[in-house]
Formats: structure tokens, sequence, C-alpha cells
């Protein structure tokens, strides 16, 4: 009997950066490094699974240099963009620290690996735009299908043995 050889893994990796097109005042971070990995093996189930990012400041895991998750082909990657709702702003007064000016945007960008080390998104190409932190209902949501082929012309294909870097600014 012959046995299936294992597929190398893809690797999805994420450059979370707060520039001062971020909106948000923080400490000068030029990038801070997270990463996740697929695993190329097939169908992780019967039933596929859910990972969720909250892509904001506040995300400590977004933080640490160590973070991987582990998918599978046909699970789900759901980025959750930054969101205030109106109760958290003083409409009466401009000293709000979560003012208009001061609320989290990002736009996540796909590059490739020079890019990703570099901090540098400006050849990659934009994969999501989380610039409506005070979107009505509960906000912005992306979520990534980890899939050889998709059937959405906005899709994107993920292939063994390659490595996929996400960033924003």
């Amino acid at each position: 009997m012959r046995v299936p050889r294992r597929l190398p893994e893809p690797r999805l990796h994420v450059c979370w950066s707060n520039s001062p097109s971020a909106g948000f005042p923080l400490a000068p971070i030029c990038c801070l490094l997270a990463s996740l990995v697929l695993l190329a093996s097939g169908p992780g189930g019967s039933t596929a699974e859910h990972f969720v990012v909250f892509w904001n400041s506040s995300n400590a895991r977004l933080l640490r240099s160590d973070y991987t998750l582990t998918v599978h082909i046909n699970d789900y990657l759901d980025i959750y963009c930054p969101y205030y709702s109106n109760e958290a702003f003083s409409s009466d007064s401009g000293d709000s620290f979560l003012s208009l000016a001061n609320r989290e945007r990002y736009v996540l960008h796909m590059v490739n690996h020079t890019e990703f080390l570099a901090c540098d998104a400006h050849k990659g190409f934009v994969r999501w735009n989380c610039d409506r932190p005070g979107a009505p209902g509960s906000g912005l949501k992306f979520s990534e299908k980890f899939h050889f082929v998709t059937p959405f012309s906005a899709g994107f294909e993920f292939r063994p043995g390659r490595e996929y870097y996400y960033m924003c600014k």
C-alpha cells in the first residue's frame, strides 16, 4: 500500500504596523509580526473551522512575534476590523479620546516575502480595507476561505508549498 506524500505547508504571515496613516496615537512601531500557518493536508474534518482575528491595537496576540494559527483546506479565517459604537463617543465635547480622528483604520495588503520583511506594502495588493470603524451594526468583517480553487473573482487560491503574507498600514 502506497502512503500518500505530505505536501509542504504554505504559510500565511501577518505584519501589523502602526503608521501615522492608521490614525491611532500609539508608540511608534514599525512592524509587529504574527504568523498564521496553513497546513495543506486536506480538509481537517467533516466541518470547516472558523478562526477569528480581531485586527486592532488591543489584540495582544498580534503583538507577539510567535503568534501561529494552524488551519486546513476549507477552513475560514474571519478578520474583524476595528469597531467603535457611537455610544463610546461624546458628541458634545471635542476632548473625547475616541474622536473620529483617533479611531483605528487599516488597509490590509497581501505582499511578497521581501516586502513583508521590510514592512513595506507599496507593491502589494489591497486585500481588505478596514476604513469604517463606526460602521452601523457590528462593524466590518472579512472572511478568507483556505482553498485551492475559488469561484469568486476577488478570492485567493492557496497553493501548497508557498508562503503568503498579509500586512497592514
